[in-house]
């Protein structure tokens, strides 16, 4: 097998997304080569290498600060307006990420990137307007998993709105 895979391969391998690939390749954390065509091929061995050394540990001014807003469904697309506006107020250096879909699903798109990002390190907090709007079960886990990776889960107050 060839040094260099494309996107799709190098995703299951490390599993990240293909916005950390992205991202990695940007900040220099994996060799990339393109091809005649511009497809990324990334180097996965250079990503195993780089982890397992103890050269790199973002700074939390490096680390991004997760702004996640979440409603059920299409209809209540105003107060997922609110809640991206609130959060932007708050923090307005922080990276928004909005999603309509369910509590109830962990099977989210937008919830396990955030998640991904949040266990390479990637994160110094994630903010949310309310407690569910990150999930209705089992925030608790996700505030222990944000803990190990040392980031902070932030809950605003429901009468901060």
């Amino acid at each position: 097998m060839s040094k260099y895979v494309p996107a799709r391969i190098a995703q299951e391998k490390l599993g990240v997304s293909l916005r950390t690939l992205l991202r990695w390749d940007e900040a220099g954390k994996i060799e990339t080569i393109r091809t005649p065509n511009g497809q990324r091929r990334y180097n996965v061995e250079s990503v195993l290498n780089y982890s397992t050394s103890s050269e790199y540990h973002p700074s939390p001014s490096e680390k991004a600060i997760l702004l996640y807003a979440r409603v059920s469904s299409p209809a209540q697309k105003p107060e997922l307006e609110r809640q991206a506006d609130f959060l932007l107020t708050r923090f307005p250096q922080g990276e928004l990420v909005k999603e309509i879909a369910s509590g109830l699903n962990f099977k989210r798109k937008k919830l396990r990137d955030l998640l991904e990002r949040v266990l390479t390190g990637d994160v110094s907090m994630v903010v949310v307007c309310h407690k569910d709007r990150l999930a209705r079960f089992g925030v608790e886990l996700i505030q222990w998993l944000c803990e190990r990776q040392g980031c902070q889960l932030v809950v605003l107050q429901q009468s901060d709105l």
